[in-house]
């Protein structure tokens, strides 16, 4: 049977991440996660999506109410 995967670097990175402890929280779109660090993948590329300090305290005032 002939490989399917595309993108062999890209898996191969997610698969070290994963074992970094980040977990998949969706998987269309793939999106990783790790603290408040969280991943994308778009295009071929995993992009950062990063929560500035205005939202951790939104987040947290949202709760509190």
């Amino acid at each position: 049977m002939k490989e399917q995967r595309t993108l062999n670097g890209l898996r191969a990175h997610v698969d070290q991440l994963l074992q970094q402890g980040w977990k998949i929280t969706a998987r269309e779109p793939l999106l990783l996660k790790y603290g408040r660090n969280r991943l994308r993948y778009d295009c071929g590329m995993l992009i950062s999506e990063i929560d500035s300090d205005l939202d951790v305290e939104l987040r947290q005032a949202r709760r509190r109410a």
